[in-house]
């Protein structure tokens, strides 16, 4: 099983190395069960666009610099996946689980795949919301002092 890891990883670092350019969009399109959200990963915004081809996905809880601090769940495919929405904690045909899934906490901010997304789920009254940033995103506004996130006060 080590052996199959290492061999996946090798391959997606020479994938991405020799031309893995394919522009990735991560986006909660439904936080109605905050503790396990649906996603969506995609090649443009809100869920649109073609599947995009993943070896694994991971979530990560994240302190307040942004470096994980704990393994929520992690996925990988045993074949080329293309499918396009997931709800955390299923897990989908052709993936095996390498990491159960816990589950997720109103406020926290979590990271999908090492931090290219941040995110978290935080509670607008009655019902949740999702909020979702790019590493750029992120980056920018811990640099420049600007809150991560626009609704301190609704977690």
């Amino acid at each position: 099983m080590k052996l199959f890891s290492f061999i996946i990883n090798i391959a997606i670092i020479v994938a991405c190395i020799t031309g893995c350019s394919q522009e990735l969009f991560f986006s909660i399109t439904d936080a109605s069960n905050p503790a396990y959200p649906k996603f969506c990963i995609t090649s443009k915004k809100d869920c649109r666009g073609q599947n995009l081809i993943l070896a694994m996905a991971d979530i990560s809880e994240v302190d307040e610099s942004g470096n994980a601090i704990k393994k929520m769940w992690a996925i990988q495919a045993r074949t080329n996946a293309t499918q396009k929405e997931y709800v955390y904690g299923n897990l989908p045909d052709g993936w095996i689980e390498i990491t159960p899934a816990r589950p997720l906490e109103l406020g926290k901010t979590y990271t999908f795949n090492g931090g290219a997304f941040y995110f978290r789920i935080i509670s607008v009254g009655a019902t949740y919301k999702a909020e979702v940033l790019t590493l750029e995103e992120y980056v920018k506004r811990k640099h420049t002092k600007l809150p991560i996130w626009q609704n301190k006060d609704n977690q």
